[in-house]
């Protein structure tokens, strides 16, 4: 048959192109650039400038068959659209008979699919760009660092004011100039050495930025993890802490800093350094005994319980002396309400 006697067939049924679906509009058109449910509408095939007519149809078997197919472009035939298998599995193919008319259609759907991008709102954020002041995107944020911008670990910035606590680049610095010459010996022998240990403090001591009070600690817990320093960013109380497999071996000092109470508790750390009690009316025992609702004895009492690791949860120390089930890690959570259900 010619493709002219195949177009004088009746049809046993017609449609709006839009009722193609996705992957027919590509195949025919060539063209992209709209969604599975762009056309989700009913489209009257009257009112329609391109139609397609089911022509010819052999059954295969429940899913898989061969269909012919014309299109036509205001009435006048200009292709046919045929294909075989599962949805066009094994073959689809176009045959254009009229190439004016094809190129005609064609720009019409073009028309189409600019009119529907265009008619459609975007969902971007509108911003203004002299005002609007954000503070990074996804896992990273903003630091300034003198006149340099970085993006950085969240966990490295100051909560109250995004401010970097821990300069990753300057403790990498450190890191290439004191324990980089020796990396044979760091790799399989750690910071066993005191001389290696007093080095590694200074790296991690670099990565403090200026204006921030350090204490050094430089003693290990009882499961080999060395607590290196602790400090204070004037939000938090912050610790440095490398786990048994550094201290032993490692290529890369690897620490990020631990949140571990509030500003104030360094004092208590300070104390215990110094080999003397804690003072129940000092800042660290006050905030404590104000935020949970306990005596300043049983504040002095938690930290005493923490201060020897200062890597465990104070959290949990305080509310194991008060006898409060314990709601949260303080080391895997937000510090930034430190009072307990049921405590004022």
């Amino acid at each position: 048959m010619t493709p002219n006697e195949i177009y004088g067939l009746p049809s046993t049924n017609e449609r709006d192109w839009r009722d193609l679906g996705l992957e027919n509009i590509q195949m025919v058109f060539g063209v992209s650039g709209f969604a599975y449910n762009d056309f989700d509408c009913r489209y009257p095939v009257e009112q329609a400038k391109v139609v397609v007519a089911d022509k010819l149809y052999f059954h295969e078997d429940s899913e898989r068959g061969t269909s012919i197919r014309t299109l036509s472009f205001g009435g006048e035939p200009f292709a046919l659209y045929m294909s075989a298998g599962e949805d066009g599995s094994d073959r689809e193919d176009v045959m254009v008979t009229d190439e004016a008319l094809f190129g005609a259609a064609r720009r019409h759907v073009l028309d189409c699919l600019v009119e529907l991008t265009l008619a459609r709102k975007h969902d971007h954020d509108v911003r203004d760009p002299a005002t609007f002041d954000f503070k990074g995107f996804h896992n990273a944020m903003f630091a300034r660092v003198g006149d340099e911008v970085r993006f950085v670990n969240p966990y490295h910035c100051r909560r109250s004011d995004g401010r970097l606590i821990f300069d990753e680049v300057a403790m990498n610095g450190k890191f290439d100039e004191l324990l980089r010459p020796q990396i044979d010996v760091v790799r399989t022998q750690g910071l066993a050495d005191e001389t290696r240990r007093l080095k590694a403090i200074e790296v991690l001591k670099a990565a403090v930025p200026s204006g921030f009070k350090i204490v050094e600690i430089d003693r290990r817990n009882e499961r080999g993890d060395w607590i290196a320093l602790a400090y204070a960013d004037g939000v938090d109380t912050l610790t440095l802490v490398a786990p048994e497999r550094q201290f032993s071996t490692f290529y890369w000092l690897d620490v990020d800093p631990k949140r571990a109470g509030p500003a104030s508790v360094l004092t208590a750390v300070e104390s215990h350094i110094a080999g003397v009690p804690i003072d129940a009316g000092g800042p660290a025992a006050t905030e404590i005994a104000q935020a949970f609702g306990c005596t300043r004895l049983d504040a002095v009492q938690a930290l005493d319980a923490w201060v020897g690791d200062v890597s465990r949860d104070l959290r949990g120390e305080i509310l194991n002396v008060i006898g409060s089930p314990s709601p949260i890690d303080a080391q895997q959570a937000s510090l930034d309400e430190w009072n307990v259900p049921g405590h004022p």
